[in-house]
């Protein structure tokens, strides 16, 4: 078994870039992962790493070995997920990283919903609006508003998310209701500075328009944003699912609704060869009830053009 655990820190160590950080993501000592690499070095009688104090990248060597290791524990994972789904429930960790409040509000009650369903199943959910290196950080999946992700990773559809323009009655009142796009330069806009989300577009194609807005509130979060669209502060962009129920209950008014834009795609994305069976049931169980889903196109996975590199250290 040491053979095999030396094996993975060097992996770790490669995708993460530092003895550091694969320390981390294996909860092992620097120390330790150190003696592994230079045990596993003795043991092959060939430099693996190039070691400075700036730098640490796999020589020509430990490309190869990295990638033949890489296949190597694919094909394990592959057999523990096989073995797994001749058994109905689903078992181990399963650590996912959603973006903002979309994992906040969504991807977190269906998380401990399914847990109900599969009683020794373990989810560790890290909410945040950084883009995470899920390969480096070692987790297995991430719910993204970006698609673009390098040849190692694949993507599926989740759910396609409307924004809607929208302002309370009592702000309308005041300041009057924009009748065309170019009008919202007018108002006190409540703007996003999350990065998928700062710019509000209208139309659909080519046609699409994301206005110079500004105001007096900004913020990178969607229920600040409805907050103080609630309290008439200004206009807001915001998801359907996070102001639905207040144009339902006539505390916001949605605006411009001949000029929505096309929904934007929520994508699941996680490595190309390890779609584990928890991968899967979580993706399947996220794409059946999201709010609305019933009504989604979700086409099947799509693997990226093959024309990138599993990381980046392996291209130097």
């Amino acid at each position: 078994m040491r053979r095999w655990e030396s094996y993975e820190a060097f992996i770790a160590v490669v995708e993460c870039g530092s003895f550091t950080a694969a320390a981390e993501r294996l909860r092992l000592s620097k120390s330790a992962i150190s003696r592994s690499i230079s045990s596993l070095e003795a043991r092959l009688g060939s430099q693996l790493l190039f070691r400075t104090t700036r730098r640490l990248a796999p020589t020509d060597l430990g490309r190869s070995v990295y990638r033949r290791c890489v296949e190597l524990f694919d094909v394990l994972a592959e057999i523990d997920s096989e073995a797994m789904e001749h058994d109905a429930s689903l078992r181990g960790k399963l650590r996912i990283v959603a973006s903002d409040s979309f994992g906040e509000y969504y991807i977190a009650p269906l998380a401990a919903k399914m847990m109900h369903l599969h009683e020794q199943l373990e989810i560790e959910l890290l909410v945040t609006d950084r883009t995470i290196d899920i390969v480096a950080d070692g987790y297995d999946m991430a719910i993204r508003y970006s698609a673009l992700v390098d040849s190692s990773l694949r993507v599926q559809k989740l759910y396609e998310l409307p924004h809607i323009c929208t302002a309370s009655p009592d702000y309308l009142a005041r300041a009057g209701t924009p009748a065309t796009v170019a009008q919202l330069a007018r108002h006190n806009c409540l703007v996003s500075t999350f990065e998928a989300c700062n710019a509000w577009r209208f139309g659909t194609g080519r046609s699409q328009k994301a206005p110079n807005l500004s105001g007096n509130w900004c913020s990178n979060n969607g229920p600040a944003l409805l907050t103080a669209a609630l309290n008439g502060i200004g206009i807001a962009w915001l998801p359907e699912l996070y102001v639905r129920p207040h144009i339902g209950a006539g505390t916001l008014v949605e605006l411009l609704a001949d000029q929505r834009a096309e929904p934007m795609p929520v994508w699941a994305v996680y490595p190309a060869r390890r779609q584990t069976a928890k991968v899967r049931a979580f993706i399947d169980y996220v794409k059946a009830n999201l709010p609305g889903a019933e009504e989604q196109k979700t086409p099947g996975s799509a693997a990226l053009p093959a024309d990138g590199t599993r990381l980046a250290a392996l291209a130097s």
